[in-house]
């Protein structure tokens, strides 16, 4: 990716606030729509379709899940008092949202509400 690309669109500089790691992703996302979906996309819209073959493509960028091969989740829990919130992303990259809050593993355990 230019320099300059990335300059002619960049008006607040958050080029400036990326990680060589963070532009690598940014850049290698740019390059795949730029090869796979701008070419198809707007047939797809047209016909109100889902480009379904680009999923395993967009699997292969492995951008989103764990090394298991898990997908992200992103659960919002329901029984907490009231003015608080909990909020459990798992397989969350350690880059972006991940770095708004502390990033504490979770550990597996069975389903089920802890009695209060």
């Amino acid at each position: 990716m230019s320099d300059q690309h990335v300059a002619a669109s960049d008006f607040y500089r958050l080029d400036d606030l990326l990680t060589d790691a963070e532009r690598e992703v940014r850049d290698r996302v740019r390059a795949f729509c730029d090869k796979e979906v701008t070419p198809i996309i707007n047939d797809y819209w047209d016909r109100a379709e889902f480009p379904f073959e680009l999923v395993p493509k967009l699997a292969a960028l492995n951008l989103a899940g764990g090394t298991n091969g898990d997908v992200g989740i992103w659960h919002e829990t329901y029984l907490v008092k009231a003015g608080q919130y909990e909020t459990i992303y798992g397989a969350m990259p350690l880059f972006g949202l991940a770095t708004a809050g502390a990033n504490v593993p979770i550990a597996r355990r069975p389903c089920g509400r802890t009695p209060t």
